[in-house]
């Protein structure tokens, strides 16, 4: 009997000494992932199965809202109003970690949202499901990848392409540019007023092959 006893201790010594290196391995790992994920420009958030914020990387605390980014999916649409590209409010079953849960990836989704000082910013999302050991949904990985001075940058450029196109049509004298074919690629105004002096000439032929005829 004493041998028995000596011998159930003993499994359930090792069995408790089993226990702890697992679980000392596993906050290891949770340390390790949550060192990398801090290391990521782009703001990272880790979700549980009812959508809620449970962990947050470095960047996505800088715009974390009054709730410290522990929102739910109703309070993220209250804190950040989200929206989509043409500024209608988002519905909440099309928001990405929403969709995430129903087992879709979702990759670079623009939307426009209220950031910490209630300024419009223009983000990509990108949001995937996590499963447990059983192969189940039981959270989602959501990145966030701020756009906004790109998107900010492109309108800049398409104002000074509209201006120098609005400058070019403006000017009293005509203007043709051809390439290297000699073949006319753009016109302004005054350009195709001449135009009207050839009209069966096709202008985008090398000119050797216009036939101009004569007036």
């Amino acid at each position: 009997v004493g041998c028995t006893i000596s011998i159930g201790a003993s499994q359930v010594e090792r069995a408790r000494r089993q226990s702890e290196q697992l679980a000392h391995s596993l906050a290891a790992e949770r340390a390790r992932l949550a060192t990398i994920i801090d290391t990521v420009p782009d703001a990272v958030s880790i979700h549980d199965a009812a959508g809620t914020v449970v962990q947050l990387n470095r960047a996505g605390q800088q715009n974390a809202g009054p709730q410290d980014g522990n929102e739910t999916l109703e309070t993220s649409q209250q804190t950040y109003q989200v929206r989509n590209v043409t500024g209608k409010l988002l519905p909440l079953e099309e928001f990405p970690v929403a969709r995430a849960l129903r087992g879709e990836t979702v990759t670079n989704s623009e939307i426009i949202f209220l950031d910490a000082e209630g300024l419009d910013r223009q983000a990509l999302l990108s949001a995937a499901p996590l499963l447990n050991s059983q192969g189940n949904i039981d959270g989602v990985v959501l990145i966030t990848r701020d756009i906004t001075d790109l998107r900010q940058s492109e309108r800049e450029q398409q104002k000074r392409a509209n201006e120098l196109i609005a400058t070019f049509e403006a000017m009293a004298d005509a203007v043709f540019v051809f390439d290297k074919q000699g073949g006319v690629t753009q016109t302004n105004a005054a350009a195709r007023q001449l135009f009207a002096l050839y009209p069966d000439v096709d202008y985008s032929r090398p000119q050797a092959e216009r036939g101009y005829g004569t007036l």
